[in-house]
C-alpha cells in the first residue's frame, strides 16, 4: 500500500488531498493516512495539515 501511495504522489502535480490517492486505490482515507504516517518516520515527510483547514490532510511526494 505504501508504495501505491508514494508512485501516486510522485505522478501527481502538487499535493493531493488523502481522498485522492484513496479512492484511486479503494482504500480509506483513515487507513491511507496511517500508512502515510508511517512513511513519515523514516527520512520523507509525506502527510502534512493543509493550510487552509484543521480537517484535511495533504499528501506530497
Amino acid at each position: 500500500m505504501q508504495f501505491l501511495l508514494l508512485a501516486r504522489l510522485a505522478h501527481a502535480h502538487g499535493p493531493l488531498t488523502m481522498t485522492q490517492p484513496a479512492d484511486g486505490v479503494v482504500y480509506s482515507r483513515s487507513g491511507l493516512t496511517y500508512q502515510a504516517s508511517l512513511l513519515k518516520r523514516p527520512a520523507s515527510s509525506p502527510a502534512a495539515p493543509a493550510p487552509t483547514t484543521t480537517c484535511t490532510t495533504l499528501a506530497t511526494s
